[in-house]
């Protein structure tokens, strides 16, 4: 990867921090190196996957860089693309980053710390359009205070970061057999003393 595209990955990380997508999806062949390198790996009705934050990212950057999944590999976000093809300069794609990280920040403020990779998790299958509509207005409810600043985090992300392509792409990062009720999920997630809220 080129230095200034490099520059932006490592800069910003919402990929494999687990805000941009779920999880990764994996081909059948890595399964087996997947758990090797102790990626927890997963079932979803998409195929075999490993649940984001990944496990292997780390002060900003990757473990297994050199030996990292294909899907990983293929990534690009708009914003990458974007200073690739010359069509966005890279002051601006880093402007938007820094925003983006602001967002991020202050989500993870208002969601406990230890909680924030199960609160993006529950985002993404508010979001999906295949989660049930009744059980996916339970969980926006459920998101509590944290919704409105996801709402905006999200519209964002939609415009600078995914493309219909890579939303086609994503995987599930809970399994199946284990998709959230939300009936009891406020309280965990949230930091106490949040006020509820919710978002779409």
């Amino acid at each position: 990867m080129p230095k200034p595209e490099q520059s932006l990955c490592l800069a910003c990380g919402l990929c494999c921090k687990g805000v941009v997508l779920s999880g990764v999806r994996l081909t059948e062949q890595e399964r087996t190196s997947a758990v090797y390198k102790h990626l927890p790996v997963i079932d979803t009705k998409r195929g075999p996957a490993f649940p984001l934050p990944c496990a292997k990212f780390a002060k900003g950057s990757c473990l297994i860089y050199s030996d990292r999944p294909l899907a990983c590999r293929h990534y690009r976000c708009k914003l990458l693309a974007g200073v690739a093809s010359g069509s966005l300069e890279s002051h601006e794609a880093q402007r938007r980053i820094d925003e983006l990280l602001l967002f991020v920040d202050k989500l993870e403020k208002l969601v406990t710390k230890m909680r924030s990779a199960e609160f993006y998790r529950l985002a993404a299958h508010a979001a999906d359009p295949e989660t049930p509509l009744p059980l996916r207005s339970q969980l926006l409810t459920a998101m509590g205070s944290a919704g409105p600043l996801w709402q905006t985090l999200r519209s964002l992300l939609d415009e600078w970061i995914n493309s219909p392509e890579e939303l086609l792409q994503r995987v599930d990062a809970i399994d199946d057999a284990s998709t959230p009720t939300a009936s009891d999920r406020a309280g965990p997630v949230l930091n106490e003393g949040s006020p509820a809220v919710r978002r779409s």
